[in-house]
């Protein structure tokens, strides 16, 4: 934070706005923090999507994604790269998780 790095706040306030947008309201109940890093996005996540919500801090760094998980909100950590942890959805029968990063969001995806 002393660094001033507002991407996270910016997502946040982004994904704030976009689901005020929506009518009705969606209910966030599985989202992916991608490209974690040390969760600086993971409290908003939370705030967003609230208690029940399952959230997954995804990262290369191992050590990234110790700090993450200190930070308390996210529901798992998952280690690995986005390309190998993630893939396409078999079937319809569940709903895809919301996954965010740096400013790109995908929705058809669903964790190994």
């Amino acid at each position: 934070q002393s660094l001033r790095y507002r991407v996270p706040d910016l997502l946040a306030e982004e994904l704030r706005q976009a689901i005020s947008d929506q009518r009705p309201l969606p209910q966030l109940r599985r989202l992916a923090d991608l490209g974690a890093g040390t969760g600086l996005l993971g409290p908003a996540l939370r705030q967003l999507a609230g208690q029940e919500a399952l959230i997954e801090a995804v990262d290369l760094s191992a050590e990234m994604l110790r700090l993450a998980k200190q930070r308390g909100c996210y529901d798992g950590v998952v280690h690995g790269d986005v390309l190998q942890v993630f893939r396409p959805r078999p079937t319809a029968a569940s709903p895809p998780p919301a996954a965010a990063t740096g400013g790109a969001t995908a929705t058809d995806l669903a964790l190994q």
